[in-house]
């Protein structure tokens, strides 16, 4: 049983049998990189998930990406396996890829996790050799606030960045970022790069385009060299915290936006 998004991801992908998990319905509404089976039970928000639902499951694990605190309710249920995917020097594919198999491990589906991790490597080999055979330029993935006249923009710590970083693709933000993996910033910091591709990454709980009408219209971001030459993409959402299937999704999609001869609505 999985207690967030991340590791529900996790659970499927090391070959858990997967009886509930929380916002299991806003998987199966498509508001995920991953479709879940109808049969898994939707146990809640996963800041409080249904806990007289979770003990009539009785699940064997409860699985989580956050630390769960010794006083945790959900501990008199079932035994919880923590992982460690917020608190670690390693890159945030280096984290998932070690909990698939950490996972697989511990339900038994050690093999399961294995080819996983492995089919995994294999489209993230691909997609960088035919990223390697053409010119590509350094990106900035950015979302836009709601206010119109900030973004977050991806660095280290965010599954965008270490996709990237494994594809070859050079990310043009390299200033650092928090925990969450991006920092806050005005829109004209994006012009010291002026070579680069800026791609928006629509997240789903995004409404209906105000921030993009609210920062296009603006004089600062029509000034951005990037802006003048047409090197902005927009691309569909993916979870930002996910596991392989976001990271597979991420790397297909960043290599369809800059290939000149594919179209990324």
């Amino acid at each position: 049983m999985s207690l967030d998004i991340t590791a529900t991801q996790i659970a499927v992908s090391a070959g858990a049998n997967l009886i509930a998990a929380t916002t299991a319905g806003g998987f199966r509404a498509g508001r995920s990189d991953l479709a879940l089976d109808a049969s898994v039970i939707d146990i809640g928000h996963p800041a409080e998930p249904n806990l007289e639902l979770l003990q009539s499951l009785r699940p064997d694990v409860l699985l989580s990406a956050w630390p769960l605190a010794g006083d945790a309710p959900v501990r008199r249920i079932a035994p919880g396996l923590a992982l460690d995917l917020f608190d670690s020097v390693d890159d945030w594919l280096s984290r998932i890829e070690r909990a698939v198999l950490v996972t697989g491990k511990r339900v038994g589906a050690g093999e399961v996790a294995n080819e996983a991790s492995a089919a995994a490597e294999r489209q993230f080999d691909n997609l960088k050799r035919s990223i390697a055979a053409r010119e590509t330029p350094p990106v900035y993935v950015v979302n836009l606030n709601q206010d119109g006249a900030s973004l977050l923009v991806y660095g280290h710590n965010s599954l965008m960045d270490a996709v990237m970083r494994r594809l070859g693709i050079d990310n043009a933000w390299q200033s650092g970022a928090d925990i969450w993996g991006w920092s806050r910033l005005d829109p004209a910091v994006l012009a010291a790069r002026p070579e680069a591709v800026i791609l928006h990454l629509r997240q789903y709980w995004e409404g209906p385009g105000l921030a993009m009408r609210r920062l296009s219209g603006g004089p600062i971001w029509k000034a951005l060299p990037q802006i003048q030459a047409g090197r902005f993409r927009s691309l569909p959402p993916i979870d930002i915290f996910g596991g392989l299937p976001s990271a597979t999704r991420f790397a297909t999609l960043i290599a369809d936006a800059l290939d000149d001869r594919q179209t990324v609505r």
